[in-house]
C-alpha cells in the first residue's frame, strides 16, 4: 500500500504558466504526485488559511476527484484540518506536530510505503518534513515536485473546475515532474556507522540491538546473519548452524561442532584482549581436547570408562576397575623430578579432570613430544585455573606470563597448533578468521 502525507500550498491544485494569466495551467505538487505515484491513501494537512480556501471553492478535494476522474484512480482522501493554525511559519511546531502524525501513521501502517510532499505547503512545513524523512526511523521517502516553468510558484485565486480544462499534465504527453528526494536518512547513516563499529569489535549484542532500531533499512538476510552471529558467540551451535544455513551463509559456519566453536571464542576473546574471560573459560577447552586427543593418540576412548552417554565427563569406577587403564594415572618420572601417584586408588572417580588425562598420556604414549606438550598445557591450566578462581579483578598478559610462563596469545597458538596435531577437532587455517570474514559478510550487506 502507498501512502501520502502532503500539505496543501497556495498553487495547489494547479498553478497557471504565467502569473495572472487565465491560458494554460500546470498541476502542483500534490496532483503530480498523486498523478504519477499512484497512492492509496492520501493525507492532506490544512493551515487555518488552506482550510478557507477549501471552504470557499473546494479547489482540493475537488481537484483530487477530477484527477480521479480523469486517470481512473481509485484512492481514499483524508484531511487533517487545523482550522486554528495561523503561524504557519513556525518551524518547530510542524517538526514536533509532523511527527506525532507521521508516527501514528506507521503504527497504523508498518508494512506499507509512507510518502511525504516537500514540495507544497510553507517553508517551515517543507524543510519539517525534509528533517524527519532524513533523520528518523519512519521510513518516510520525500518527494520533490519542480514547478513547470522552473521558476517559483504564484499565489492565486482558483476556480478549480473551469482550470482543469487546460490543466496541460492531463495530456499522455505531459512530463513526470516528481522525483525523490537524494537525501540520504541521516538517523541510517550515523546508527550505520556504529554499527559497523560494533561488529568489527565483535560485539554482536550490541550490534542487534542497534539493528532492531534499524530494521526498516536492513533486509531480512541482514537481520537474520546477524542474529545467527549473535547465537554463534553464545555457544548456541546448533540454532546457529540453523540460522545460517537459512539465510544462504552455510560457509562462514561448516560444521556444529562445539569444540571447535568454543577455540574459536576463546581465541576471540584472547583477541579483544580479554583475558579473565579467557582464564575462566580455557578449563573446559583443554579438557575437552586432551579428551579428543586421548581417543585419537592414545586408541583409548574414555567414554567406555565414564557414565557416557548420560554423563562422558564421569568416571564410572565399575568400568575403570580391573580395566586397562586401572593403575595408568600415576605420573612417571620420566618427565617429573618429583612424579605424584594417584591419590586413593589406582583410578581416579568422580569427575573426569585434564590431569588424569595427562598422566594417561605418559603412561599410554611412546610419543615424548606429545606428553611434553600436554604436560605444559595441563600445568598451564592449573595455574590459571586457580588465578580465576581467587580474583575479581583482571590481569595483563605480562602478569598472567609472569604466573604462567605463557602469555594467553602464546597459549592459544599451542592450543591451535595441538588441536590441529594430536586431535579430530574440525579445526584449520580458517578457522581464525572465520569471525572475520563473518564481519566483512555483514558489513557488506548493510552497505
Amino acid at each position: 500500500m502507498k501512502i501520502l502525507f502532503s500539505p496543501v500550498g497556495m498553487t495547489d491544485p494547479v498553478s497557471p504558466d504565467k502569473p495572472k494569466d487565465k491560458g494554460t495551467y500546470h498541476e502542483g505538487a500534490l496532483l503530480q504526485i498523486c498523478r504519477h505515484y499512484k497512492p492509496d491513501l492520501v493525507y492532506i494537512y490544512m493551515s487555518k488559511e488552506s482550510c478557507e480556501l477549501e471552504k470557499e471553492d473546494h479547489r482540493y478535494l475537488h481537484g483530487l476527484d477530477l484527477l480521479k476522474n480523469d486517470t481512473g484512480q481509485t484512492f481514499e482522501v483524508k484531511t487533517i484540518e487545523r482550522s486554528d493554525l495561523v503561524d504557519v511559519h513556525i518551524f518547530d511546531y510542524f517538526l514536533d506536530e509532523y511527527k506525532m502524525l507521521l508516527k501514528k501513521i506507521r503504527d497504523e501502517h508498518p508494512d506499507d510505503e509512507i510518502f511525504v510532499n516537500v514540495s507544497s505547503g510553507t517553508p517551515a512545513m517543507k524543510s519539517a518534513l525534509q528533517i524527519l524523512a532524513a533523520a528518523t526511523d519512519l521510513n518516510l521517502k520525500p518527494l520533490q515536485v519542480s514547478t513547470a516553468n522552473r521558476s517559483a510558484n504564484n499565489p492565486r485565486e482558483c476556480s478549480i473546475e473551469t482550470e482543469w480544462k487546460t490543466n496541460l499534465d492531463t495530456s499522455p504527453e505531459s512530463p513526470n515532474r516528481v522525483e525523490e528526494s537524494s537525501n540520504k536518512n541521516l538517523l541510517f547513516e550515523f546508527n550505520k556507522k556504529l554499527l559497523i563499529s560494533l561488529i568489527n569489535n565483535y560485539d554482536y549484542h550490541g550490534a542487534r540491538l542497534l539493528a532492531e532500531s534499524m530494521h526498516v533499512f536492513l533486509t531480512v538476510e541482514t537481520r537474520e546473519l546477524l542474529n545467527a552471529a549473535v547465537l554463534r558467540y553464545d555457544l548456541k551451535t546448533e540454532a546457529a548452524k540453523k540460522l545460517f544455513d537459512k539465510c544462504g551463509h552455510s560457509d562462514l559456519m561448516k560444521n556444529k561442532d562445539v569444540a571447535s566453536e568454543y577455540f574459536m571464542l576463546l581465541e576471540l576473546k584472547v583477541r579483544k584482549k580479554e583475558y579473565l574471560d579467557f582464564l575462566r573459560g580455557v578449563t573446559p577447552l583443554i579438557l575437552e581436547v586432551f579428551y579428543n586427543m586421548a581417543k585419537k593418540e592414545l586408541k583409548t576412548d574414555l567414554t567406555e570408562y565414564t557414565d557416557h552417554p548420560r554423563n562422558k565427563y564421569n568416571w564410572n569406577s565399575g568400568k575403570l576397575k580391573n580395566s586397562v587403564l586401572d593403575g595408568m594415572f600415576d605420573q612417571k618420572s620420566q618427565y617429573h623430578k618429583n612424579p605424584r601417584p594417584m591419590k586413593g586408588g589406582t583410578y581416579p572417580i568422580n569427575y573426569v579432570l585434564s590431569w588424569h588425562i595427562s598422566n594417561l598420556a605418559e603412561n599410554l604414549s611412546n610419543d615424548s613430544k606429545l606428553v611434553r606438550r600436554t604436560i605444559k598445557i595441563r600445568e598451564f591450566e592449573e595455574e590459571v585455573r586457580n588465578l580465576a578462581a581467587h580474583t575479581m579483578t583482571s590481569f595483563t598478559k605480562d602478569e598472567i606470563k609472569t604466573k604462567t610462563g605463557w602469555t594467553p596469545e602464546d597459549m592459544i597458538k599451542e592450543l591451535y597448533d595441538y588441536i590441529m596435531n594430536y586431535t579430530s577437532i574440525p579445526v584449520d587455517s580458517s578457522t581464525l578468521t572465520i569471525y572475520d570474514e563473518l564481519n566483512k559478510k555483514l558489513i557488506k550487506l548493510i552497505g
